[in-house]
């Protein structure tokens, strides 16, 4: 049984705090009302990858490869873009880049 006060987040909530929050762990623990090592902890659990800031790939040209893949093959895309085979097939099977949507 959960101590008085406690509250759960499911993974749904872990992500649309971060989406509410412009992807800003801090902003977004807030916006939850816990801690950010307790926001933290749940981004381990689910398995949520934070943002980087050295990211090759913006969220616009996300969408276009998403965009690109319903007429072209993911090899074809990746030499359109310039990037590896793996990082489409990661960005198609929504292994990363899971916020952005078309």
């Amino acid at each position: 049984m959960p101590a008085i006060g406690y509250t759960s987040l499911s993974k749904g909530e872990v992500m649309m705090y971060l989406a509410l929050a412009g992807l800003n762990r801090k902003a977004a623990a807030n916006e939850a009302g816990v801690s950010e090592g307790t926001f933290r902890r749940y981004m381990r659990r689910y398995r949520i990858k934070a943002p980087r800031s050295n990211a090759k790939l913006t969220v616009v040209d996300v969408k276009e490869i998403r965009l690109l893949l319903e007429k072209h093959s993911r090899v074809q895309v990746a030499k359109i873009k310039g990037v590896h085979r793996r990082t489409i097939d990661m960005i198609a099977d929504r292994e990363t880049w899971l916020h952005v949507d078309v």
